[in-house]
């Protein structure tokens, strides 16, 4: 719906929707915003729990539901490298970040774009070195700890 134009002239369609040739149902935007949300609002998400592994269910539902938002992934991604999926993580935060930045804004507006995108790195980034996500909070606190 977004990249219908109002007019018959040509002119050059955004990479969003896959180049305008896709829509998405009210029904699955409406349900993936809402599981979305039953996750986000969750937070007892300790990596290797039940709940832990249900949200990463839900997220990967949520994506399938719509493919158009890269929050999802990112989130997933955290999720994943804290569980020890480095590899898995690393593809989810490039993801993310890929259609994060196709779009040039967020869809979750509980975070400015440069949050996201610095999220999403930092996550690809600890992949990349082996890392998974810290455990704590004071690791958490020293990940843009500059050593010299």
């Amino acid at each position: 719906r977004v990249c219908k134009g109002a007019s018959e002239e040509p002119f050059e369609l955004p990479p969003i929707f896959n180049g305008c040739s896709e829509t998405l149902p009210a029904e699955a935007e409406l349900e993936a915003r809402d599981l979305y949300w039953g996750v986000i609002c969750n937070s007892n998400l300790v990596p290797g729990s039940p709940q832990a592994a249900e949200a990463l269910e839900t997220l990967a539902r949520v994506s399938e539901l719509n493919p158009f938002i890269g929050e999802p992934h990112v989130v997933r991604a955290q999720l994943l490298l804290a569980a020890g999926d480095i590899e898995g993580g690393r593809a989810a935060a490039e993801e993310g970040l890929r259609i994060i930045c196709m779009w040039g804004t967020v869809w979750d507006k509980r975070l400015p774009w440069e949050a996201w995108i610095a999220w999403a790195r930092v996550i690809a980034q600890m992949a990349e070195s082996g890392k998974t996500w810290p455990a704590n909070s004071w690791e958490t606190i020293n990940l843009g700890l500059v050593k010299q």
